[in-house]
């Protein structure tokens, strides 16, 4: 999966400053219905703008409003280099070459 990050970890809600967000949230560019779909890349202790990984959860809202994903893997620095996070916060940089760039 491949989010682009709107709404870094730390950042405040556009219409509600009191609301700070615990982690990086974004989106899915695409769909199969052409609407983007909400994720929270995990497993970053630092603000991102780009996160690639692997879905892990399904957050399923009880109103009926649009599911959310859950991923964790890598992260996109400012280089555009390729950096897979280990669960304990290590970089592990022997798998980047496996995970491709958005296209």
């Amino acid at each position: 999966m491949y989010v682009r990050v709107d709404r870094p970890l730390g950042s405040a809600h556009p219409r509600h400053s009191d609301l700070v967000y615990p982690v990086n949230c974004g989106e899915l560019p695409v769909s199969g219905d052409g609407h983007p779909i909400d994720a929270y890349p995990l497993g970053w202790g630092e603000p991102v703008k780009e996160a690639r990984g692997i879905d892990i959860a399904v957050i399923v809202r009880h109103d009926g409003r649009e599911d959310k994903l859950v991923g964790w893997g890598a992260h996109l620095d400012g280089s555009g280099d390729r950096q897979r996070r280990g669960g304990s916060g290590a970089v592990l940089s022997d798998h980047a070459d496996a995970l491709a760039s958005p296209s």
